[in-house]
């Protein structure tokens, strides 16, 4: 595999680049070792290489769906640890259009095409529900838009490195208030009751966090009023939330 310097992409996990394998457009995401307060810098490899190993078999148990990322292969065995799964974008210039960047580019314009990738956003995120995983950190940023032709486009979630699966999920957080108002401000996108300390990650959480991107593709396109069912997606109330099955219907 030969990578290209061409940067898609960076988080804290570390840095996602262009590559090509078999003559094909991939990404290579490349995960950072970094130490995290008292660790060694093999204790910060070794979670590092889990959490590669981790995000992978996610994606793998995922299985065959136009909605979420395509696996080729990992590297675990030496530094720099890095998962490698199919591009998603623009294959002459060789980058990636996210939902993040196509509202602030106005890349798409028009109504129709806008509310065919919500629908299909909804429509990926029910297929990682059925499988049994929760998402747990859908933002815009994690929303590729694949190009299908100049009018159409499919929408693939990326970044599985927080999916749980529902028989395994964590209790709720405990933070003070103050941290509480920090982690609201810095993670918009997650449910109320998760920074509250009142519920831990479900279904209707992930749907809260859909309901976010949605408000704001109405909003920053310019695309009228926020239908009623993406309003109540964003209820403080998990329990007054719709199904994603409605919102793939408006």
């Amino acid at each position: 595999m030969k990578i290209l310097q061409k940067l898609l992409g960076s988080g804290c996990y570390g840095k996602c680049y262009i590559a090509s394998y078999r003559g094909m457009d991939v990404v290579c995401k490349k995960f950072m070792v970094e130490k995290i307060k008292n660790e060694t810098h093999g204790q910060a490899k070794s979670r590092a290489r889990e959490e590669l190993i981790y995000e992978a078999r996610i994606v793998k148990k995922l299985g065959d769906h136009p909605g979420v990322p395509l696996v080729f292969g990992i590297c675990s065995r030496a530094v720099p640890f890095c998962i490698v799964i199919q591009f998603h974008g623009d294959r002459k210039e060789l980058k990636s259009l996210t939902i993040q960047r196509a509202l602030a580019e106005k890349t798409i314009s028009d109504k129709a095409t806008w509310m065919d990738v919500i629908r299909k956003f909804a429509k990926a995120i029910i297929h990682v529900h059925e499988v049994g995983f929760l998402h747990n950190d859908i933002k815009s940023n994690n929303v590729i838009l694949n190009t299908m032709d100049k009018i159409s486009y499919n929408s693939v979630i990326i970044d599985f490195g927080k999916s749980l699966p529902m028989s395994g999920l964590k209790g709720p957080k405990v933070l003070s208030k103050e941290k509480q108002e920090k982690y609201r401000k810095k993670f918009p996108h997650i449910a109320p009751e998760i920074v509250s300390g009142k519920r831990g990650q479900s279904i209707k959480s992930d749907i809260y966090s859909l309901g976010q991107i949605v408000n704001s593709i109405f909003v920053k396109a310019k695309l009228g009023p926020v239908p009623k069912v993406i309003c109540q997606t964003l209820k403080d109330n998990q329990e007054d939330r719709p199904n994603l099955e409605v919102i793939t219907a408006i």
